[in-house]
């Protein structure tokens, strides 16, 4: 058995409108009410209310755990924002040693951020936050593919 190469591969486009990052903000406050209510509802035992709960495919898929939910939770407007300001800040000048990035054309370009593992998630900054991206749901409003 032996180590995988585990981390996110996406398509940016190189401009981001105002438009984009204002529904992107939107989708990220609408995100983290939701991961309020899952945990009010998970906390009140009603699995009734909590089944009939439209959770995002992505939360089914990724590797969720309840301190993600828990911080998706914690986020108000203003840390919505700055998540949402910091991953466009991050994606048009990626600094982080998990990442590598190459133009597409005149309007795309790929990133890929991840690192060998051996089970575990991976650690680095660019790994974790493009997680925080497409667990807040803003992959759609940015553009990114």
């Amino acid at each position: 058995m032996g180590a995988d190469l585990v981390g996110y591969l996406v398509i940016v486009p190189n401009q981001i409108s105002g438009d984009m990052v204002a529904a992107a903000v939107a989708k990220a406050v609408e995100t983290c009410d939701l991961a309020r209510t899952w945990l009010r509802l998970e906390q009140s035992e009603d699995t009734k209310a909590l089944d009939a709960l439209k959770l995002p495919a992505l939360w089914e898929h990724e590797n969720l755990t309840p301190d993600d939910v828990e911080d998706l939770a914690t986020m108000g407007e203003a840390e919505c924002c700055k998540a949402v300001e910091e991953t466009i800040d991050f994606l048009h000048s990626p600094d982080s040693r998990d990442c590598a990035l190459r133009s597409i054309d005149e309007d795309r370009f790929a990133l890929f951020c991840g690192e060998m593992s051996w089970g575990e998630e991976p650690e680095g900054d660019g790994y974790q936050l493009l997680k925080r991206l497409f667990l807040l749901g803003v992959d759609e409003a940015l553009g990114i593919e």
